[in-house]
């Protein structure tokens, strides 16, 4: 993980090129697969990781109104206004969150896995629920509380809030079985790619239960718990 200081970002397109960075030395994972590219769109999507690398952003919801912090750099807003510029940011970490994985991983297996029956609702709701819980962080880290003074001094709703209520009910519950932090569990499974979200989910739960002293770990119990 990267231990330099940099001064925060003076532009958006500085700190659009720092954003992938940032994401990553946030959650320690070994690499991310952003190629760089950035496509500003104006469909009905707020962000978009690609399966080839590159990050889709709304202009509208998302790039405008950073465009618009930038322009405003240090004044005081209103709080709808700063939930306006809180809101893009989370969905660029949101977003990030998602190219975040072990070294090996590939985007074309990501992709192979997420079309598994649940392996959606559980990388959305895993990234979403990390990116609520790392957002100040992510925000500090590059200097965004300097330019939109009270952007840290609250929270807003975010999205995906089933996928998200669910994920913190098995984190949650995770780590009361196995004596561990619900954040070091919900970092862990944010850091693989859906290949094998659900394969370290399904690990986590047979060790925290008395199963390994009762029936192996071979694929049927593996495919058994999964399917749970």
């Amino acid at each position: 993980m990267s231990t330099t200081t940099l001064a925060a970002p003076a532009s958006l397109e500085e700190l659009l090129l720092r954003s992938g960075q940032a994401a990553l030395d946030l959650s320690g994972a070994d690499h991310s697969a952003w190629n760089g590219r950035i496509v500003e769109s104006t469909d009905d999507i707020l962000g978009l990781a690609h399966w080839d690398g590159t990050l889709h952003l709304d202009r509208e919801y998302i790039l405008d109104p950073l465009r618009e912090m930038y322009a405003l750099a240090g004044q005081k807003h209103p709080i709808a206004k700063l939930a306006r510029y809180r809101e893009a940011l989370a969905t660029i970490l949101h977003e990030h969150s998602h190219f975040l994985g072990p070294t090996g991983a590939t985007q074309e297996a990501a992709r192979a896995a997420f079309v598994r029956p649940g392996s959606r609702q559980l990388e959305e709701g895993v990234a979403e629920a990390w990116t609520q819980a790392h957002l100040n962080a992510y925000l500090h880290k590059l200097g965004i509380e300097k330019v939109a003074p009270g952007i840290d001094t609250f929270h807003t709703n975010g999205h995906y809030a089933p996928y998200v209520t669910a994920v913190r009910m098995l984190t949650t519950d995770l780590a009361t079985r196995a004596e561990m932090s619900p954040t070091k569990i919900l970092t862990a499974l944010n850091n693989q790619t859906a290949e094998h979200q659900f394969d370290l989910l399904t690990t986590l739960y047979y060790n925290s239960t008395r199963l390994p002293d009762l029936e192996p770990s071979g694929t049927s119990t593996r495919d058994h718990l999964e399917s749970i």
